[in-house]
């Protein structure tokens, strides 16, 4: 709902913080941008509280064996970039890094912190659960 309003208000502190970044500087903030995406895909996915129609086909192929999920989420990213370029659009390389890395990432954080997170093992390393 409020996904406009927050981005705008962001945006004005990044400009004030960064008012004419160089191509360096635009290319951490890309990579830290990507990653805390990924993070927070993860942790969406996990809580298992339903996702839009394009996270699902990642997930419902790799729930049906096709493939793991980080090569289910490589295939739909790439599936919709070239459906993108088929009607026009030209993909800068942040479509690019986010097409190639979004599902490795997120499986990464799938199983380093999000699935431990949910299943209470994350905080109790050396305790036995029961």
């Amino acid at each position: 709902l409020f996904i406009g309003m927050i981005t705008e208000g962001f945006m004005k502190i990044m400009a004030g913080i960064f008012p004419n970044p160089q191509l360096q500087e635009r290319f951490v903030l890309l990579l830290l941008a990507v990653v805390m995406m990924c993070f927070s895909a993860s942790l969406y996915f996990t809580a298992d509280l339903g996702v839009s129609a394009y996270d699902a086909w990642a997930l419902v192929l790799a729930e049906h064996k096709v493939a793991s999920f980080r090569v289910c989420r490589i295939g739909t990213d790439l599936i919709c970039v070239l459906a993108g370029v088929l009607m026009g659009a030209f993909p800068g390389i942040g479509t690019v890094i986010t097409a190639f890395g979004m599902g490795p990432l997120i499986d990464f954080f799938n199983k380093k912190f999000s699935i431990p997170l949910l299943e209470g093992k994350l905080f109790r390393k050396g305790q036995k659960n029961e």
